[in-house]
C-alpha cells in the first residue's frame, strides 16, 4: 500500500469517528483468533460485563441501561439498547435490528480479541468490554465502558499502526 493511500485511509478513520460520534460498524470480521478465547463476566456494584452461552454476544450495562453487541455473520453489531427505568422497559432497537457500531467501507477485519475488565474511569471504578480488530497495517480498540450507579453508558474506538 502506497504512502498516500495509508494517509488516505487514516484520515477516513478520523472522519468517520468523528461523524459518526460513538456510534459507526464494522464489516467483515473474521472470526479467525476467536476460537479457544477465555471470557470472563465482571461486575462492579450493579455495573456488568457478561458473556451470553452462545460465545458470540456481550452484554454491558447497569441495573437502568444495558446494551448488547454480537459477533455473527462478520459483522460486529449492537442488537439491544435497553433503557431499564422506564415502566415498559423500552427498547430502542427493534427485534431483528441492528446497528453497527462502527464502519470503515467494506474492509475486511480480523478479530484480535474481547475481554472484559474493571478499570478505573477519571477515578471512578467501572466495567469495560475491549474488543480489538486488525485489518492489514490498521489495528482498532472499540471499548464501551459502563458506569455503576447510574445510566450511562459510554463508548469510543482508538486506533493503532500495526506492524
Amino acid at each position: 500500500m502506497k504512502k498516500n493511500e495509508k494517509v488516505e485511509a487514516m484520515i477516513q478513520l478520523a472522519i468517520i469517528f468523528v461523524l459518526s460520534g460513538i456510534l459507526a460498524g464494522f464489516t467483515g470480521i473474521d472470526k479467525k483468533g476467536r476460537e479457544n478465547r477465555e471470557f470472563t463476566n465482571v461486575q462492579v456494584e450493579d455495573a456488568y460485563v457478561c458473556n451470553k452461552t452462545d460465545g458470540s454476544t456481550w452484554t454491558i450495562g447497569t441495573k437502568s441501561v444495558e446494551m448488547t453487541y454480537e459477533l455473527k455473520d462478520s459483522l460486529l453489531k449492537l442488537i439491544s439498547f435497553r433503557n431499564k427505568f422506564s415502566s415498559s422497559s423500552a427498547e430502542y432497537i427493534p427485534k431483528g435490528s441492528f446497528i453497527s457500531p462502527f464502519s470503515i467501507g467494506t474492509n475486511k477485519w480480523i478479530l484480535k480479541d474481547i475481554s472484559a475488565t474493571r478499570a478505573l474511569y477519571g477515578g471512578q471504578p467501572v466495567v469495560q468490554l475491549k474488543i480489538e480488530l486488525k485489518q492489514g497495517y490498521l489495528g482498532v480498540g472499540f471499548h464501551v465502558i459502563s458506569f455503576p450507579g447510574t445510566s450511562v453508558i459510554r463508548q469510543w474506538i482508538l486506533k493503532s499502526m500495526v506492524i
